[in-house]
This record gives structure tokens, C-alpha cells and sequence, in this order.
């Protein structure tokens, strides 16, 4: 990265090449906005009816709680009334609070939604042990094969397939160790051919 960044600098005039230098360093040293919880698999995470949220509000911790997602799709809110939430992401319904809830104070407001009760991940196909396994924040393809007990030696090393929900195509993973999974993902450890 340095090594691009040092090719971009030399072709530029001295004052332009200072001028760019400080913004880089300038940027570098910018306050994180966004809550890095909500960022990757677990924010891209599908709310649905069963599911169970907890809403942190820091400058209003009364308007925060526990919901419930109901069987019609909606959270009921003390405040708010009914918020559609069913097939909203983690990060949309943390968007979503934060919108409505601005509009109840002069305060600058920062929401945080986690999920409660994650369900499972599903382990399939060529390991020891296949079956349901809880979900743990963070949790990567190699973590839950290794968890299952391991390949078995008819098991495709270089191939897993990852269903992410009922009806989508089946995602190829190449990187085993930074493909975070989320609650109810179904990983299938395919048969190698020879």
C-alpha cells in the first residue's frame, strides 16, 4: 500500500505531493461513525418473525429495550408504535430506529440493535459430526468444521458451499478463515472427486 502511495507522491509537483500527503494522514485519523458491530455478516444479518432485539439508545437509554419481531413482521415500540422490521438487516433497523427516534429529542442520537437470540448454524456433508451447532458472533467456516469434529477424509478441502437463506444459490467460499457466517447459514463440506 505505502509502496502505491510513494509511486503517486514522486509524480506529483513537491506542493501538490505535501498537499496529498497531509489529507492521507488527515483521513487515517478520522473517528470511526459507523459501530463496527454493525458492519460485515452480523449487520447483514435478516431480522424475521421469532427474532429478538435489544435496542441501546446512549443519549436516551429510555428509549431502548427488548423486542420481539412479530408473527406480522412488526416490533411494537413504546415510543414509535409499530416499525415494520421483518426482512430489514441488522444495520437497516439500526437505521431505522435512529431516524424515528431523532425526531423525540434535540440530542444527537446513536442507536445500537443486536440480535438476542441468534439461531443456529448448520453443518453439513463431509465432516465427523454434521448437524446444528449455536451460533457465536464471529464465527468462521474453518471454526465451525473444526467444531463438527473436522473433515473426513472423502472431504473436498478446497471447496464449501454456504446457503445463506431458504431459496438463495449457494455461495462458494474460497477463504475458509475470514468468511464470518451468520445465525441459520447452512455450510456443506461437498465430497471430492478424484
Amino acid at each position: 500500500m505505502f509502496r502505491k502511495i510513494d509511486l503517486v507522491l514522486s509524480k506529483l509537483p513537491k506542493a501538490s505531493s505535501l498537499t496529498l500527503a497531509f489529507v492521507i494522514l488527515l483521513a487515517g485519523c478520522a473517528p470511526q461513525t459507523t459501530d463496527p458491530t454493525l458492519d460485515g455478516a452480523v449487520g447483514a444479518h435478516v431480522l424475521q418473525p421469532g427474532d429478538i432485539i435489544e435496542l441501546s439508545v446512549d443519549a436516551k437509554p429510555e428509549f431502548g429495550g427488548t423486542y420481539l419481531v412479530g408473527q406480522n413482521g412488526y416490533v411494537k415500540h413504546q415510543l414509535l408504535g409499530h416499525l415494520p422490521l421483518a426482512e430489514a438487516s441488522i444495520r437497516s433497523a439500526n437505521r431505522i430506529f435512529r431516524n424515528e427516534l431523532s425526531s423525540y429529542t434535540d440530542q444527537d442520537i446513536n442507536t445500537k440493535v443486536r440480535l438476542m437470540n441468534p439461531g443456529p448454524i448448520y453443518v453439513l456433508g463431509e465432516v465427523e459430526a454434521a448437524g446444528e451447532y449455536p451460533y457465536v458472533e464471529g464465527l468462521t467456516i474453518d471454526e465451525v468444521v473444526s467444531i463438527a469434529g473436522g473433515y473426513t477424509y472423502r472431504a473436498d478441502h478446497l471447496r464449501v458451499f454456504v446457503t445463506r437463506r431458504e431459496g438463495q444459490a449457494d455461495i462458494e467460499v474460497d477463504d475458509f478463515g475470514s468468511f464470518a457466517l451468520v445465525p441459520g447459514d447452512v455450510v456443506r463440506i461437498p465430497q471430492r472427486y478424484y
